[in-house]
């Protein structure tokens, strides 16, 4: 099996659309259908603080890893340049999927913090970071090192650009919390919810 990393490019934007929806079928972009996702891809390839990567099997999209360099800059970017998309697409969803209300589109736009231990409480900070915000596999490529090739593609991406790199994962999602430990991760908060 032949994998190749490369930046993300146009041509990968249908696919990873598809691939995002596979991956993360119950997620707020997802259920707001493809218009949404795809205009988000479209911005990692715009915008200065995004990075996205992409894994290539055979021809086939396998995976892709995506970010910022700072990620409050980037949603508010991305927000304020294609709200009008961004309303269109999210109405549209709400038409054809009542549920999406529940998911909110917040969810998109928290303020990143990273957890600080002080006198025996975490205390939440923002710290300027690389975010690595998904990371997808799919179904038929995992268990082959892809995901850890991802992650390693985003780490070079943005070397030499930020002091330091995190990410959040739900505790549930084990697989992808044994792909980030095999990468050198390490677990800074755990709430029995979610990870960082």
């Amino acid at each position: 099996m032949d994998v190749s990393t490369s930046l993300l490019a146009p041509r990968h934007i249908e696919r990873l659309t598809k691939l995002h929806r596979e991956c993360f079928p119950n997620g707020f972009m997802s259920k707001a259908g493809a218009g949404l996702s795809g205009t988000l891809f479209e911005y990692f390839l715009q915008s200065p603080l995004g990075v996205c990567a992409v894994a290539e099997c055979d021809g086939e999209l396998a995976g892709y890893v995506a970010g910022s360099l700072h990620r409050d800059r980037f949603w508010r970017n991305f927000f304020s340049e294609k709200i009008v998309k961004i309303l269109f697409y999210s109405l549209r969803g709400l038409v054809f999927n009542p549920k999406l209300a529940r998911l909110g589109l917040g969810r998109l736009a928290k303020v990143p913090c990273i957890p600080e231990k002080k006198r025996g409480g975490w205390i939440l900070t923002d710290i300027p970071a690389a975010s690595l915000m998904w990371l997808a596999v799919g179904e038929r490529f995992r268990k082959q090192g892809i995901g850890n090739r991802l992650v390693n593609e985003f780490f070079e991406l943005v070397r030499g650009k930020v002091d330091a790199v995190k990410l959040g994962v739900q505790s549930s999602n084990l697989p992808a919390i044994k792909c980030y430990m095999k990468s050198g991760w390490q677990t800074a908060f755990d709430d029995h919810k979610n990870m960082i």
